[in-house]
């Protein structure tokens, strides 16, 4: 049977029904390249709402120090017009932030199963969105990139295939078998707007010169065993492993769309996108970052890939539906719900022009190609932040030249100073090292000591907060007085000798009525 032949023949409710007998080859290639099959939007549910889980897992550890008013940043600190936050500014309590979490995880679940799954999929961006806005200094690339996956998916039919909600309407799930729309085209374009545009902004001379990798490789703080192999290496090697992440990232993505041997194309470049994400977790600590990464990978797993492993779906002549003689979804044949498919791909296209907009802005700052920049007066209302679509992929897109460690010494009473986060304590105290040890924690050191600077009067909070902590049950000649916090810089640029310099940053005089 011909490749041709055994494609499916219909899209899932919501999408643009473009295959029939009388279907051009034109329209049938469209489909294949921007069309998305039922089975693999379902693994990518899964798996995201597995990741989900997981970092909801690693969160629940730390949640009154991250999350509560008695942690270390009070929702007197957060933005509060941001229309994320109110959710989270109703209490401060570590009850109801628990409750919150356990709301998020309720609806995850009911992703994972695939359970009214529309619902659970608007919920589960919602819950995040507010969650992830509650302590914004604790983001990266992980948290942002499910989020905006989530959004588009909020519009395509995640739960047509291997879930709750196919098992109740089996004739959907026997009709359906892929989806082309807007929300189709905008979920592949993420995957795009991320490498590309991580790729684009990549313009510092470490780049050009090869030697990003030795940098990054040298930074103590993050590198992992494979990391310090790779050092090993001759510098040739390096280098030719930082020119192909670099090209990859930039014309990797525009392989999943080759009009020519599309599905072997699609699913060669997906295993090299696996194989770098996998590099990069091997070498460096990023946690849920790789396997997050890989999650925009999933919904370009092509038709040949599932008949090549046995599901086909044209295998018995019923398996065929009639197209209406008029575009539209063929379960909506009603003239008066036409329009809201309508306004919801007008609606999917306005948002996937913004996102487009947002990656050509950033692309235009790293680059000085000042004609892809927005007005100013667009960039001052920070609308991506505000609606919670950012686009900012820049990861180690500027130079790397040093390693920064921040180092805390605390003054007792008596006099005695001390690198107190590498003092033993008690169990509470071990706690709170566990935290500064944590992944998500050593991303808002930095941020939360220069917003505690930044924030003179009221107190430092943060600073405030490690005192609270250390001075609980200890003699008074033990408590802490003051804490001075340290930036050590050590260069980590290839040929220089990792001189290390130690700047003030902050000293914080610690009262008990703070």
């Amino acid at each position: 049977m011909a490749e041709q032949d055994r494609r499916p023949t219909g899209t899932a409710n919501g999408g643009v029904v473009i295959e029939g007998p009388h279907q051009s080859q034109c329209c049938s290639k469209l489909r294949e390249l921007f069309g998305i099959d039922l089975r693999s939007l379902a693994v990518f549910r899964i798996c995201t709402a597995f990741l989900i889980l997981v970092d909801l897992l690693l969160r629940s550890r730390f949640i009154e120090a991250n999350y509560t008013d008695a942690g270390v940043l009070p929702r007197t600190l957060v933005d509060p017009h941001h229309p994320f936050f109110f959710l989270h500014s109703m209490s401060g309590a570590y009850s109801f932030q628990c409750l919150c979490f356990i709301l998020t995880a309720v609806f995850t679940v009911m992703l994972l199963v695939g359970y009214r799954t529309t619902l659970a999929t608007v919920a589960v961006w919602f819950l995040l969105a507010c969650m992830q806005f509650r302590n914004p200094f604790l983001l990266d690339g992980q948290d942002i990139l499910p989020r905006q996956l989530l959004f588009w998916s909020m519009f395509l039919p995640l739960g047509a295939r291997f879930s709750i909600d196919a098992r109740r309407n089996p004739q959907k799930r026997r009709n359906d078998t892929s989806v082309l729309s807007a929300a189709s085209v905008a979920l592949l374009c993420q995957f795009v707007f991320v490498y590309v545009t991580g790729g684009l902004v990549k313009t510092s001379p470490d780049w050009q010169a090869g030697t990003v990798l030795d940098v990054v490789l040298s930074n103590q703080n993050w590198t992992l065993p494979f990391g310090q192999f790779l050092l090993q290496f001759p510098q040739w090697v390096l280098k030719l492993l930082t020119w192909g992440v670099l090209y990859l990232e930039i014309f990797g993505p525009f392989l999943m769309f080759l009009p020519v041997c599309t599905g072997p194309t699609r699913m060669l470049t997906i295993c090299a996108f696996w194989i770098l994400q996998l590099g990069f977790g091997l070498s460096i600590e990023l946690r849920l970052f790789p396997f997050i990464s890989s999650l925009a990978t999933l919904p370009f797993i092509p038709v040949w890939f599932w008949n090549k492993v046995g599901t086909r779906v044209r295998e018995h002549p019923e398996n065929e539906i009639p197209v209406p003689t008029e575009s539209g979804s063929p379960t909506l044949g009603a003239g008066s719900h036409r329009w809201l498919i309508r306004v919801r791909e007008g609606v999917v296209c306005l948002f996937l022009l913004f996102a487009t907009l947002l990656n050509l802005h950033t692309i235009g700052i790293w680059t000085e190609a000042k004609w892809l920049r927005l007005p100013d007066r667009i960039t001052k209302l920070d609308l991506g932040y505000y609606i919670g679509m950012n686009q900012n992929w820049n990861m180690y897109a500027g130079p790397v030249t040093h390693e920064p460690t921040y180092v805390l010494i605390g003054t007792q009473r008596d006099g005695t100073e001390l690198e107190f986060l590498k003092t033993p304590g008690d169990a509470d105290w071990e706690k709170v090292r566990r935290l500064h040890g944590s992944y998500r924690f050593r991303l808002l050191h930095g941020p939360i000591i220069r917003l505690s600077k930044r924030y003179g009067t009221p107190p430092h909070v943060y600073l405030d907060w490690l005192c609270r902590k250390w001075n609980t049950g200890k003699m008074d000649d033990q408590k802490l007085a003051s804490i001075k916090v340290f930036c050590d810089l050590r260069d980590i640029r290839p040929g220089k000798p990792g001189q290390l310099v130690r700047k003030l940053v902050v000293e914080h005089q610690y009262s008990s009525e703070s």
